[in-house]
């Protein structure tokens, strides 16, 4: 019994070989020739192809090439971008500080308190203030407000600014500054970004 095949080819055929009555083993070779086995028109095809694939491998290089520029901006761009924020932040703490000094909405006693606790001796301590500051702070010891720590006294330095105070003891000095502070604030600012 004779079985019909019908094959539909997209090209053009060199050339037909017709093979008849094959056995496996017969057949395993007929397709390996047929592997090998190429015509003007498939050459030209599988030209085309490898030109297309070169193409697209170099489009795929240039597009990663890119992303990786993208990429490396869009970083730099960050790093400047956390840079300016801390800049800012620092800025803005050192103004809010500066209009609380200048509407006198600070605490003296509770700056010099936060740097007597950094003072390792606690006898013969002088705290030197800026003179406006030591005037409300004579006036809170008066009124009973504010007692003093035994062993320190209290001078005027007109070189010291508002909101500030240096101590001195036995053992060294300690300065509350508020350039000090925002430096602090400012360089912890900095290693974090």
């Amino acid at each position: 019994m004779s079985e019909q095949c019908t094959v539909g080819i997209a090209g053009v055929i060199g050339s037909v070989e017709i093979l008849n009555n094959l056995s496996n083993a017969g057949l395993t070779d007929a397709s390996a020739n047929m592997n090998t086995v190429t015509s003007p028109a498939s050459a030209t095809n599988n030209a085309e192809l490898q030109t297309q694939i070169g193409r697209y491998e170099n489009l795929c290089q240039k597009l990663e090439a890119t992303i990786s520029q993208l990429d490396s901006s869009f970083n730099e761009m960050l790093a400047g971008q956390k840079k300016q924020i801390a800049k800012l932040s620092v800025e803005i703490a050192r103004k809010v500080i500066m209009q609380k000094i200048d509407e006198k909405d600070y605490k003296i006693e509770a700056i010099i308190q936060s740097a007597l606790e950094n003072t390792p001796a606690k006898t013969d301590i002088i705290v030197s203030l800026n003179p406006m500051d030591l005037t409300d702070l004579q006036q809170r010891q008066s009124d009973g407000t504010f007692k003093a720590s035994e062993g320190v006294s209290f001078v005027a330095d007109a070189n010291i600014g508002p909101a500030e105070c240096v101590i001195e003891s036995p053992k060294g000095i300690i300065k509350s500054l508020i350039n000090s502070h925002i430096e602090e604030i400012q360089n912890a600012l900095s290693a974090a970004v």
